[in-house]
């Protein structure tokens, strides 16, 4: 039986230590000639010290806040579902949030240090586990907004808001891997700055739709 943990405060909260992950640390780097100021990949800006310690501090509290979303998110799927056939979808739900979480946590800790090829691989893992969890959870919480939409007029819009953000999460994660892919082979300074800044894309879709969420609990 799930137990109701209040953490309704954790969409917003995660986004807004998330902006501040994202920007603090290059800002840091850029006046500090660590990196390009024209959209770095994101590992590249917690790469070098000191941002690096700003950087994996505050993705480690993204974590922990995505985390506890999840966690009150499975609870609300719990109880949908309740005396349903759901095909432990709740259950799915959770799992691959948390490997989501997980794999942040993990890129937050090993930064993509190319010369050190270890940290790289084990960042890159968690690059996976982070993208790939947060698509199928993602497109799980989109179902169920579907559902809770056709019972409820007043749900279209955060299903609506979801859809879209999930669109572009599987559109710009495919562009992302294909110039990433063309770029590293063939490389071009075009197709390594389109890369960067889908890969930039990728993590603003997710808090939007993290913030989607908030529909939810104000009707609370």
């Amino acid at each position: 039986m799930a137990i109701s943990i209040d953490f309704t405060w954790s969409p917003i909260t995660a986004a807004i230590f998330l902006l501040a992950a994202l920007f603090i640390p290059y800002i840091i780097g850029v006046c500090c000639g660590h990196v390009r100021a024209w959209f770095p990949y994101i590992h590249e800006i917690g790469a070098d010290d000191p941002e690096r310690c700003i950087f994996t501090a505050l993705f480690n509290v993204v974590a922990l806040l995505l985390f506890l979303n999840v966690r009150e998110q499975q609870n609300d799927i719990y109880k949908q579902l309740r005396g349903q056939r759901s095909g432990h979808l709740d259950e799915v739900s959770f799992w691959c949030g948390a490997l989501a979480c997980l794999g942040l946590f993990i890129m937050a800790n090993f930064p993509a240090i190319k010369k050190n090829k270890i940290p790289f691989f084990i960042h890159c893992g968690g690059a996976i586990m982070f993208f790939g969890g947060s698509l199928v959870y993602c497109g799980i919480l989109s179902w169920f907004a579907y559902k809770e939409a056709s019972k409820n007029d007043d749900k279209w819009v955060p299903f609506a808001l979801r859809c879209l953000f999930l669109v572009l999460f599987v559109f710009v994660l495919l562009g992302y891997i294909l110039f990433w892919y063309f770029g590293r082979h063939k490389p071009q300074k075009a197709m390594i700055k389109i890369s960067a800044l889908c890969e930039w894309l990728l993590v603003l879709i997710i808090i939007g739709f993290f913030l989607t969420l908030e529909f939810e609990y104000s009707n609370f």
